[in-house]
């Protein structure tokens, strides 16, 4: 018998692209799959489309949650729900290509694979999408640990066994408002037993100007931050403490010091930021990942090493100019 395929949609006032979403999940080249959608107490129409959906095709099932308890809760409530024997995500403003479980299950079925992942592209409205090569380090069956510390963090690039799920107890944290990934995608991977990795961009994320992250604006991304990877850790051990690091250099120390640049933040809070990594990390331009880094965001590094704050601010500005 075909295998199950359970995709969860975490749904929260999207009505105007829910249908897009169900259409392109309901009109996938692999028939075999179950749709739980996990309303978390919307006030749009967004209910009323999830009834409409299940009501017509029996593969839509819908949990309604009793109050807002944000995506990671909205998540677990599908995990709960899930009677596939592989789990992947999607939200509920964005959709897949019509091949993604097709050709996510045949790399996971063809190499014996558990844990898959894809590239994914960039959508807006009046714009061609802009395909991203988040796989481009990887290739199926490469080192788990490789893909822990360098890989995408986003669950609707991955479908993964639900069995991994079952075996480790991972769940989304709901105690986290920003990384809520960062607990579950990197401790999968620490228990699977072979990657496997589809170089297409399966997924398209829909950027619209007052998307999700508008609202997280005001949060303290490092304390957050720290927060999740603490979440990992406590799952993965003590085995891993150079996959973590590498989290903490990417986010840390190259995100947080970019981020404080851009804001034109004081020297001297700049080059206190670089101590105070320093000193948690006195070892980390040793850090075997590193090499997986962009050579622009190594040379970022390389000023941040020296605590070269006007070469940092140049590097800022030029990289506010060509990425958006």
């Amino acid at each position: 018998m075909d295998e199950l395929i359970s995709i969860i949609v975490p749904v929260y006032n999207v009505a105007p692209y829910l249908e897009r979403c169900l259409d392109a999940l309901l009109s996938q080249t692999y028939p075999n799959i179950e749709i739980v959608l996990v309303d978390d107490f919307s006030r749009d129409p967004s209910p009323g489309i999830m009834r409409q959906y299940a009501e017509k095709d029996s593969r839509v099932c819908c949990v309604f949650q009793p109050e807002n308890r944000g995506v990671s809760a909205a998540r677990n409530a599908g995990l709960d729900k899930a009677s596939g024997d592989w789990i992947c995500f999607c939200d509920g403003d964005d959709w897949f290509e019509p091949d993604y479980v097709e050709k996510m299950l045949r790399c996971a079925q063809e190499n014996s694979a558990d844990y898959i992942l894809c590239d994914y592209q960039i959508a807006s409205d009046g714009r061609n999408a802009i395909p991203v090569r988040c796989t481009a380090n990887f290739e199926t069956g490469c080192d788990k640990r490789v893909v822990m510390a360098c890989g995408p963090l986003s669950s609707c690039t991955h479908m993964v066994k639900k069995g991994l799920f079952d075996r480790s107890g991972v769940r989304y944290p709901t105690g986290c408002r920003q990384y809520e990934e960062l607990p579950v995608i990197p401790a999968l991977a620490s228990f699977s037993c072979r990657i496997g990795v589809v170089h297409l961009p399966l997924y398209n994320y829909y950027q619209r100007g007052n998307g999700s992250s508008a609202s997280n604006a005001g949060l303290d991304s490092e304390a957050q931050f720290k927060t999740a990877l603490a979440a990992l850790k406590a799952v993965v051990g003590e085995a891993y403490d150079l996959e973590l690091e590498y989290l903490s250099i990417y986010a840390l120390h190259y995100g947080v010091i970019l981020s404080l640049c851009k804001k034109g933040a004081p020297a001297n809070v700049i080059r206190e930021k670089i101590a105070d990594f320093e000193s948690q990390f006195p070892n980390y331009l040793a850090n075997p990942y590193l090499k997986y880094m962009g050579r622009a965001k190594r040379l970022f590094l390389r000023f941040v090493s020296k605590k070269c704050v006007a070469g940092l601010r140049l590097l800022a500005w030029v990289h506010s100019k060509i990425v958006k």
